[in-house]
This record gives structure tokens, C-alpha cells and sequence, in this order.
């Protein structure tokens, strides 16, 4: 027989009767009192057997109940096992895909690696694009009106003169002769004619290497710097001085920033002049604005003595036109990586060693 939860709260009250009433008997039994068996039994046995069934009902419910439980919880470990079955289906899945896009991984590294390049070529032409000209550091090119508008001007401390103009553009004597240095090594033991010297960087720099040098420049603001640090330096035309040089008697004819100055007849001049002056393995140096460089080109005409820019190719040419068997371009700021020297260094130089 089956007992529901509804019958056996339906039961209850009676129940808790029986109870009190089997209490009572026996109380009246410990009391002394004798009541008959059939008092006994309908007020003591049979409530009392009420209640045992009651619990056995309880007990068999119960029982019901945990057989309910464990079918429970067996069919919940039977879903929880095939749930996590379908899992380490779904990860090996997972896993195969990404091992399938495991390649695409270098091509987004290399795509990344692109990009990057690409940002970087992209922020170098605009750095050219808005190429500004060098200043000298601690130059003052820049005011502030009284109305706050920022305006280029010179400072009061800017001089009126071509030595002036050298200071706050081409940059110190210090700055200079760092840029010159690389240039040491390649005129021998002299004697060297410094053709448009200026502030004489270079002068001192054959000085500091034991190797007799002088120098000539047009501008006498110029050439008296250079004279008051002692070195050999005149006044006048350098192409005329080196017409006068007796034949085959210099080790190295140099020129740095001086040619884009003079017009291309006067520069096939200079080369032939230094041809004739140079012994046997004896060099000409002229240094040049690289015209290869958008930025140095940009920047050549702030220079109002410049006539024109100076191709290298056109340079090795003439060279090899007026009878230098050997030249070669220098760039003293390079790397050794010549296509990107010649599109980043502001400078370069002819070398041509007479055979």
C-alpha cells in the first residue's frame, strides 16, 4: 500500500489525539488505577498501533523518497558526464582549429612588423615635407609680438655679417669641425689649399693632425676669424690662387660648402685647376649640399649665395672629364647603407685622387 504525503497529513491530528490519550492510561497505570482490557485496548493499544503504522508509513515514504534521490542523482551524474564528454569534444575542436590558424600567426607578426615600417616611412616624409633649416642651438630665430602672435625674427644678438649667418645656420665651430673630422684621413701628408676656408674648422683640423695646410676665402668677416686663431688664411679668390700654384706641388686641393656658390663653368675650373695643382696621388674634397635629400634640398636656397644644387653623378662625371682616373662619393654622416645615406645625409663629397 501506498501512502501519500497528503494522507498521512490528514492523519496527523489524529495522531497527536492518540497520543495524549495513551499518555493518559498510562499515567492512571502508574497512578495504581486498573482499567479494564477494553478500555486498555481502545484507548491504549490501538492508539499506540496508530502511531506505529503511522511511522512505518513514514519510514516506507522515506525510503520512496531517497530510491526517488538517488535516481536523481544518478541521471544528474549521467547529464554531468556527457556534458563534460561534449566539452573535451568541443576543446580537441578548438585546439585542431587553432593549430590550423597556427600559420597565420607569422603573417600577422609580419603584417604588424609592415605596419610599423609603413608608420615610420609615413612620419619620415613628413619630417621632409616640413623640412625646416638648421639653427645653431641656443640661437634666438623666433619673437612674441605684444599681441602674442609667435613671428620668425632675428635676435638682437645676430650679427649683420656672412660669419653671422654661418653661426646660426651652418651651426658652431665646433659643430663643424665634428662634421669635417671624417675627412682627415683621406688628404695624406699635404700640403692642402682650403679653398673658401671660412671660419677655418678644417685649417684646424690638419693643424691638430701635424699636416700643413692653408686656406683662402672671399669674405673677410670670415677670413679673420680664422686668422685670429692663428691659422694661415688670406683674403681674395681662391680660383686665382690656385691658378698661381706651381704644377704638381699640393696633396689635397678641399672645398666644403663652396661650389653651389659658383656657377658650373666656375666649377669645371676649380676641378681642372686642382688637377694641375696635385702631385701624382694627390686628392680634391668638395663638399657639397646633397640634392638626393628632400630635406637638404629644401633647405638649399635659404642660402641666398647659392647658385644651384649639385647632383654626385654629374660631379663623377666632370671629374672624370678634366682627367681624375679615380672618384668616388663620399658621405661623411653615412652608414654604409647607400640608398638610404643618399636620401637622409645633408652632405656628400666628391673624391677624386689624381693618378
Amino acid at each position: 500500500m501506498t501512502v501519500s504525503k497528503s494522507d498521512i497529513a490528514q492523519r496527523a491530528p489524529r495522531r497527536r489525539s492518540a497520543v495524549r490519550t495513551a499518555k493518559r492510561v498510562l499515567g492512571k497505570l502508574t497512578d495504581g488505577e486498573a482499567p479494564s482490557s477494553s478500555a486498555l485496548r481502545r484507548i491504549a493499544i490501538r492508539p499506540l498501533r496508530s502511531v506505529l503504522h503511522t511511522h512505518e508509513s513514514k519510514f516506507r515514504l522515506l525510503g520512496d523518497g531517497l530510491v526517488d534521490v538517488g535516481g536523481i542523482v544518478d541521471d544528474d551524474r549521467r547529464r554531468a558526464t556527457e556534458r563534460i564528454r561534449e566539452l573535451r569534444a568541443r576543446v580537441k575542436d578548438l585546439e585542431r582549429r587553432l593549430s590550423d590558424l597556427e600559420p597565420l600567426h607569422g603573417r600577422v607578426d609580419e603584417l604588424a612588423r609592415r605596419l610599423d615600417s609603413t608608420d615610420g616611412a609615413v612620419l619620415r616624409l613628413d619630417a621632409e615635407q616640413q623640412a625646416t633649416p638648421y639653427v645653431a642651438p641656443g640661437t634666438q630665430v623666433r619673437a612674441t609680438t605684444d599681441g602674442g602672435t609667435e613671428v620668425l625674427a632675428l635676435g638682437a644678438d645676430n650679427g649683420s655679417d656672412y660669419a653671422d649667418f654661418e653661426d646660426t645656420y651652418r651651426g658652431s665651430e665646433e659643430f663643424v669641425r665634428d662634421r669635417l673630422a671624417s675627412y682627415v684621413g683621406l688628404v695624406g701628408d699635404g700640403p692642402v689649399l682650403d679653398l673658401g676656408c671660412g671660419r677655418g674648422e678644417f685649417l684646424e683640423l690638419m693643424a691638430a693632425a701635424g699636416v700643413p695646410a692653408r686656406g683662402v676665402d672671399l669674405d673677410e668677416s670670415m677670413a679673420a676669424r680664422a686668422r685670429a686663431k692663428g691659422l694661415d688664411v688670406s683674403t681674395g679668390d681662391g680660383l686665382a690662387l690656385l691658378r698661381d700654384i706651381p704644377r704638381g706641388t699640393l696633396g689635397a686641393v678641399t672645398s666644403f660648402q663652396v661650389i653651389e656658390h659658383i656657377p658650373v663653368p666656375l666649377v669645371r675650373e676649380l676641378f681642372v685647376g686642382a688637377a694641375a695643382a696635385l702631385r701624382p696621388g694627390g686628392v680634391l674634397v668638395a663638399e657639397t649640399v646633397n640634392p638626393h635629400s628632400p630635406a637638404a634640398l629644401k633647405t638649399f636656397w635659404l642660402d641666398l649665395t647659392h647658385v644651384r644644387p649639385l647632383f654626385p653623378e654629374s660631379l663623377l662625371f666632370l671629374a672624370r672629364e678634366v682627367g681624375f682616373e679615380e672618384a668616388w662619393i663620399h658621405l661623411p654622416q653615412g652608414t654604409g647603407d647607400l640608398d638610404r645615406d643618399l636620401r637622409l645625409c645633408g652632405e656628400f663629397a666628391l673624391v677624386a685622387r689624381k693618378a
